[in-house]
């Protein structure tokens, strides 16, 4: 799949579309289509590795820890597939990415007459 991230810790120059294995879904982490992401500042201080210790970063890295989309697979059976969900990324997962994780607890579906953006 297709993520905007990172592949090491740096600056702006070390970030940009790159290819990397489709998450899986678990009991865990639901898999969603991305619809739309979140960023914010954090997110550059975790690119540049001044998080290191308290973010899990695996490498290659998307960018964002927030994400909606559309339910892929969710093991837990809490949603449906083509649901549409928004919650937090998964441990070590991003939000700018074709496929997401989400963490089940802290996801939730998206009010009826709202969109994911």
């Amino acid at each position: 799949m297709r993520i905007y991230g990172f592949t090491e810790y740096g600056g702006p120059e070390v970030e940009g579309f790159l290819d990397a294995p489709d998450p899986v879904a678990s009991t865990r982490a639901v898999l969603v289509r991305m619809r739309a992401a979140g960023l914010n500042p954090a997110d550059l201080k975790v690119r540049s590795g001044q998080r290191q210790g308290t973010v899990e970063v695996r490498f290659p890295m998307a960018l964002g820890r927030e994400a909606a989309g559309a339910v892929v697979r969710d093991p837990s059976g809490r949603f449906r597939a083509g649901e549409l969900v928004f919650g937090s990324c998964a441990s070590g997962f991003g939000a700018l990415g074709d496929l997401v994780l989400l963490v089940v607890e802290q996801t939730a579906r998206v009010p009826e007459g709202a969109t994911p953006e």
